[in-house]
């Protein structure tokens, strides 16, 4: 990936998972988050596909020492399911191999037995489902904190009661959108 890539990386990553997720306007999805600019100049490789000249897919690789991982791997809606994801994830296990890490790994949607399926032919398989929580900042406004949280909380002294109840709430609504991958290539041969 080359710097000129990634505005487009990034567009692509917002489309691919705001159309996966049925998002009314795809283009909005992650909101300010940045997830591609901010992992390509500090991740250990970034590759790209093409198809008609035009960027296709991404995929960001980052190595801790002897554990890798990758993602987000995205791919253009218009172009699923013509293996463009496949092409990114070859030099994707080139690299890992050439690294000779002990283990690698990835997120993914665990109630999407075509993702499920495609991590499987690289030789990943599900071990953790990770939850993904929200509570609100505490260093917000007192009105916006008051207004988000419960609507009788009028004064600080009761903050402290409207953070847990929001927090009791976000418990209850907790939802496992994501579940951990992982593959062992040297500890799978050392018996």
């Amino acid at each position: 990936m080359q710097q000129a890539d990634v505005p487009e990386a990034t567009r692509i990553f917002r489309l691919a998972f705001g159309t996966f997720l049925g998002l009314p306007d795809p283009t909005r999805f992650a909101g300010d988050s940045d997830f591609v600019t901010s992992r390509w100049p500090y991740g250990a490789a970034a590759l790209v596909a093409e198809a008609d000249g035009q960027l296709a897919g991404s995929n960001l690789l980052t190595r801790w020492g002897s554990f890798a991982f990758f993602g987000p791997l995205t791919v253009r809606p218009d172009l699923w399911g013509r293996q463009i994801a496949q092409k990114l994830l070859a030099p994707t296990m080139d690299f890992f191999d050439r690294w000779d890490i002990a283990a690698a790994g990835l997120f993914t949607f665990p109630h999407s037995p075509k993702h499920i399926a495609l991590y499987q032919k690289y030789g990943f398989s599900p071990r953790f489902l990770t939850p993904v929580m929200a509570l609100p900042s505490l260093v917000s406004t007192r009105r916006r904190l008051n207004f988000r949280l419960h609507p009788k909380t009028k004064n600080r002294k009761s903050w402290p009661r409207a953070v847990k109840l929001r927090m009791q709430s976000t418990t209850a609504s907790m939802s496992l959108r994501k579940s951990a991958l992982f593959r062992s290539s040297r500890w799978a041969t050392q018996s």
